[in-house]
């Protein structure tokens, strides 16, 4: 995997699937069918990308994405609720899930936004900034708490 940084503050879940999928994030970004820009959220809330906009386009390109959620949710038709809390085992039982295995994770940094990483089986690769690489065991050191590893897999 080649770390690739955000073109843009809002583009995190672009440049993270772009590095899961081995293509210049620019390439993404413009079979995508837009860039992410628009203010959807009051001042400055960019509509950004959500990781479901690139199912069909990994499909043509022969992968398949599936969510593992590290906290599964319910709803009981008005409120989404937690199925039940997060504990240390089930962060293991999603790092040993992740062990071998590419794709994203989203989830928030230490100052609570979302942010999303590209995952090559071993190491994040944070396109954040000038880009960074760093293991598992980093992750709670920088403040990022994991919601949702998105395994990115090659189809025949």
């Amino acid at each position: 995997m080649k770390l690739q940084t955000n073109p843009n503050n809002w583009a995190c879940v672009a440049a993270s699937f772009a590095m899961a999928l081995d293509m210049p994030v620019e390439r993404l970004i413009i079979l995508a069918g837009h860039d992410g820009s628009q203010v959807i959220f009051g001042a400055g809330g960019r509509s950004g990308f959500h990781p479901e906009e690139f199912f069909m386009l990994m499909g043509d390109a022969g992968f398949a994405c599936m969510p593992f959620n590290v906290q599964p949710t319910r709803t009981d038709g008005y409120e989404i609720r937690n199925v039940y809390p997060c504990t240390a085992q089930e962060r293991r039982n999603v790092q040993t899930f992740m062990d071998g295995r590419v794709g994203v994770v989203t989830g928030t940094n230490a100052k609570g936004r979302g942010h999303a990483m590209a995952w090559d089986g071993e190491y994040f690769f944070d396109p954040a900034g000038a880009g960074k690489i760093f293991s598992f065991g980093e992750l709670e050191t920088i403040g990022y708490t994991l919601d949702c590893f998105w395994w990115v897999v090659p189809i025949k």
